[in-house]
């Protein structure tokens, strides 16, 4: 389920909102790939013989 957690950028700013939808990505998008992928679904994350991930424990430094 959702989880509240205090998020921080830069100092002692805190995020203060929801975030609802995370895609990461290992290159930099140019534009047309961001229009893209802002026409259709977050694909899902298959864990199966994966570690698992805990979403939300994800903090930025």
């Amino acid at each position: 389920g959702p989880k509240t957690k205090k998020v921080t950028y830069g100092q002692n700013r805190h995020f203060m909102g929801i975030i609802d939808e995370v895609r990461i990505w290992g290159k930099a998008l140019n534009e047309k790939e961001i229009r893209d992928g802002m026409k259709g679904p977050i694909a899902s994350v298959k864990t199966n013989g994966k570690l698992p991930v805990v979403w939300g424990d994800i903090k930025y430094h």
